[in-house]
């Protein structure tokens, strides 16, 4: 569970870094739509976690740091679409992206030394 999650980051941080360079069109309403589902989703698969003890073992801690980087990026893309539909600045998908990616990494890694202590 703790690999994944900093392949996914950097997956983001590419994906952030393509659109930075690229700008495509982004169809700012459906980002808003899928961004505010995911956001209810994992708002209420957080809390179910956060009610589970997610902090007593590191498989729960794993799966709650993971709803939680779905969760953000899930807040930065109702964020980025209203911004890009209020003003037309598409980049501010891609600093959202990055921020999103650069906040995952460290603590994924710091779970992954967590799990290498247990080791």
């Amino acid at each position: 569970m703790i690999w994944p999650l900093v392949v996914i980051a950097l997956v983001i941080f590419r994906e952030a870094w393509a659109r930075w360079n690229e700008r495509p069109e982004i169809a700012a309403t459906l980002m808003l739509v899928v961004g505010a589902v995911g956001l209810v989703a994992n708002a209420v698969s957080a809390r179910v976690l956060a009610r589970g003890g997610a902090e007593q073992n590191l498989n729960a801690r794993g799966a709650m740091l993971h709803v939680l980087g779905d969760l953000a990026g899930s807040v930065a893309a109702v964020l980025a679409a209203l911004v890009i539909m209020a003003t037309g600045w598409t980049v501010i998908d891609a600093w959202l992206g990055l921020a999103i990616s650069l906040w995952i990494i460290p603590r994924s890694l710091r779970l992954a030394a967590s799990a290498l202590r247990v080791l």
